[in-house]
């Protein structure tokens, strides 16, 4: 089951991202883009991001809240490493992608039948990281399309782009957090829930009556 979660997750991922480059791009983007190169430094994703933005062909799912646009992440989720050199950002997260790829398979093996939240949680982070990883090892950036906002007196607030690989990871981490609850909210067994041969197996506290004829 969590192969086959894997596989699909990722199949999901990369078939979907590449009907994204396909589709929201404009012919103008696909015949120039090498004139803007990708994650060199920060000016250069500068000239890039306004470029990708300007050519652009958004499919609008929801007016004024959900639409499919297509941009590009140099830097990790929520972009908070956009202001790191790219010399040290690219190998530091290709590390962590790769560390991620290796170690939660391992800790999925150590996982027990019965926690079935966490058996389902960690197949979904996997597929989304590995996901990501290839993007970035293809492409240097993540692909990203998915643009959610709200429109307040006029002006967008627009959530981070994200992908189908980020949608599983978050999902995965959903389930794990629900795992930790149940956990943490489970009711520990007392004695009084012990059964009963258990129960009758404890020592008698209770005095014992004395024999008075033994102390005469």
């Amino acid at each position: 089951m969590a192969v086959f979660i894997v596989i699909a997750g990722i199949s999901l991922d990369f078939g979907v991202k590449v009907w994204a480059q396909k589709t929201l791009q404009n012919e103008h983007f696909i015949q120039n883009q090498a004139h803007f190169p990708a994650c060199t430094d920060i000016h250069a994703e500068a000239r890039r991001s306004w470029f990708t933005e300007n050519n652009a062909t958004p499919i609008v799912l929801i007016p004024k809240m959900l639409q499919l646009r297509y941009t590009e992440n140099c830097g990790s989720s929520f972009r908070l490493l956009d202001r790191i050199s790219e010399g040290i950002r690219f190998p530091f997260l290709i590390f962590i992608g790769i560390l991620a790829c290796v170690a939660i398979p391992l800790i999925y093996l150590r996982v027990p039948q019965t926690q079935q939240y966490l058996r389902l949680s960690l197949p979904l982070i996997l597929s989304g990281a590995v996901g990501n990883l290839i993007d970035r090892i293809h492409y240097r950036y993540v692909v990203d399309f998915i643009d959610c906002f709200v429109v307040f007196r006029g002006k967008a607030y627009h959530w981070p782009t994200f992908n189908i690989a980020d949608a599983l990871i978050l999902t995965g981490l959903g389930l794990m957090v629900l795992h930790l609850y149940r956990e943490s909210t489970a009711t520990p067994k007392t004695a009084d829930a012990l059964p009963p041969e258990t129960q009758s197996s404890a020592p008698d506290s209770a005095p014992k009556p004395v024999n008075k004829d033994l102390l005469k």
